[in-house]
């Protein structure tokens, strides 16, 4: 791996929610933590969000045994597999989803990383000497994918700071796993194409 640059990281902070990482042809079937019905102890029933005259409201109830919402299966489907990166399946295709522990995250332009925890300077000649493990294959169907808070949905008009376009080639790629400290705990994820 070359030297990380700092000046190609995009940085974000999703206080924790894990990350997606949805094919631009998936970007209208993500719903988060939207619900066409309020939750049962809802004070305020007015809805958040409006589609096509189809209201949805906020859930935070959270059952992940008995989910409500895209980001309820996402979660039980983390605790099942007991794994830190998965594929979710919608539609017949996969997103790619990466639990995080710290914030911030961050996107890589050059070198397609994703960071979740943060890096310094200081921090950078030790980025060389990371141990990459396997950690799934995933297929990407576009050239453009959204990385964006696993609570939110791209129908929302204010996306900022939950959401980032990425330019990444359509392929399939082995998502590689290595964990850093020094300064920082961070852990990194390098999605490597494997073919176009």
């Amino acid at each position: 791996m070359k030297t990380i640059d700092l000046k190609h990281i995009q940085w974000l902070d999703f206080s924790g929610s894990p990350v997606i990482f949805i094919p631009e042809s998936l970007k209208g079937t993500w719903m988060g933590f939207f619900n066409t019905q309020p939750d049962d102890d809802a004070i305020d029933r007015t809805p958040d969000l409006t589609i096509d005259d189809q209201d949805y409201f906020v859930s935070t109830d959270f059952d992940f045994d008995k989910p409500k919402t895209h980001y309820d299966e996402l979660c039980g489907q983390f605790e099942r597999e007991k794994a830190e990166v998965i594929k979710f399946k919608v539609e017949k295709k996969q997103l790619l989803a990466i639990s995080s522990f710290f914030d911030p995250i961050g996107w890589d332009t050059k070198q397609n990383i994703f960071f979740n925890g943060k890096l310094n300077e200081l921090d950078l000649a030790y980025s060389k000497k990371l141990d990459w493990q396997t950690t799934v294959e995933w297929l990407n169907p576009d050239n453009k994918v959204y990385m964006m808070n696993a609570c939110c949905t791209l129908f929302e008009e204010d996306l900022v700071g939950e959401m980032l376009e990425i330019d990444l080639p359509a392929g399939r790629y082995l998502i590689e796993e290595a964990y850093y400290e020094h300064h920082y705990c961070s852990y990194l994820y390098r999605f490597r194409l494997l073919n176009k």
